[in-house]
């Protein structure tokens, strides 16, 4: 079988008119370099089909998701007007709901309060649990010393996030939350939760 694309290019090329047969899972995507081979080696390899479920991004991957997007998350709420316009400007599909913290209740939608440090990505994560979610798979949410995605004008350039070390401790307790909902596309996160299975996904 040939390998998976790995580009935004070919993840566009997926149908839009998405089936949200399945609004029990959730689809995370984070902004790790390998967000795209991670989403493109779930859809074309483990799930073998365009996603059924919900789409939550954390952070500015959602101005770059071509497709519908349902939730947008943020602990820097204070950038989404800008990103959205980036969205609005490649005429990506819309509308979606926007997540931040209890102190910037007044520039989203709705308001989360964090289980722990943990970054953006387990807000999202949270976000995901919070609205009923019995599956969650994490793609381009390695937590390592990754670059960021290619596309990403908020992080440009190829130095690694040197920092994703620091949240790891509030990855490990958050753990008990996530029970065996939540998995992992790559890195230091598939450690820790275990990679995605078509059996795991269709276990509920």
């Amino acid at each position: 079988m040939a390998p998976p694309p790995s580009d935004l290019t070919q993840i566009r090329l997926r149908p839009t008119n998405r089936s949200l047969a399945h609004p029990e899972w959730a689809l995370v995507l984070g902004g790790a370099s390998d967000v795209w081979y991670d989403l493109s080696m779930w859809e074309y390899g483990t799930f073998g089909r365009p996603w059924e479920g919900l789409i939550v991004a954390a952070n500015d991957i959602g101005c770059h998701w071509p497709r519908p997007l349902d939730h947008w998350v943020s602990m820097h709420a204070e950038k989404l007007d800008g990103w959205k316009k980036v969205r609005a400007e490649k005429g990506y599909p819309r509308p979606y709901a926007t997540w931040g913290r209890l102190r910037h209740s007044a520039l989203v939608d709705y308001h989360i309060r964090p289980w722990a440090a943990g970054s953006t990505g387990m807000l999202a994560v949270q976000t995901a649990l919070m609205l009923g979610c019995q599956r969650v798979v994490m793609c381009g949410m390695p937590m390592t010393a990754t670059p960021h995605f290619v596309e990403s004008a908020e992080f440009p350039g190829a130095s690694g996030w040197e920092e994703a070390h620091l949240h790891h401790d509030a990855w490990e307790r958050s753990k008990k939350y996530f029970d065996d909902h939540v998995r992992s596309m790559s890195g230091w996160t598939r450690e820790l939760l275990g990679s995605p299975t078509r059996d795991w996904l269709e276990a509920l």
